[in-house]
């Protein structure tokens, strides 16, 4: 599997200070080489409280067919980048897909990286 910026992957993410892991889609930011391995940086999925225009500008969300179809996930979703984890490749779960190649869905998420900044 080939992990890279824009990949979609099925992860443990870490809840509660990192006490507990909760299965999420997340959404690949970038890929660390530490001395203790491989990491990667994730943002937030969910499929809770999706919305076109209710969204907050920190947020990337694949609410139209096309999109979220083209990248693998089977409903709407949403991708908080300001609630990221760095993550060992043990804590992936399995590869969804990838964000489609639509300069839009690109641009959106450019402006939610800034966003949560």
């Amino acid at each position: 599997m080939k992990i890279s910026p824009g990949s979609i992957l099925w992860v443990a993410f870490p809840f509660d200070g990192g006490k507990a892991t909760k299965n999420r889609p997340a959404l690949v930011l970038g890929v660390e080489e530490t001395l203790n391995g491989v990491r990667v940086v994730v943002a937030y999925g969910s499929t809770q409280k999706v919305s076109r225009d209710g969204h907050l500008a920190h947020e990337l969300v694949l609410c139209e067919s096309r999109e979220f179809r083209r990248a693998g996930l089977r409903e709407p979703t949403r991708f908080d980048l300001s609630r990221r984890a760095s993550l060992p490749l043990g804590d992936i779960k399995g590869e969804v897909g990838t964000l489609p190649a639509d300069k839009d869905v690109w641009r959106r998420l450019r402006r939610a990286c800034v966003a949560a900044a």
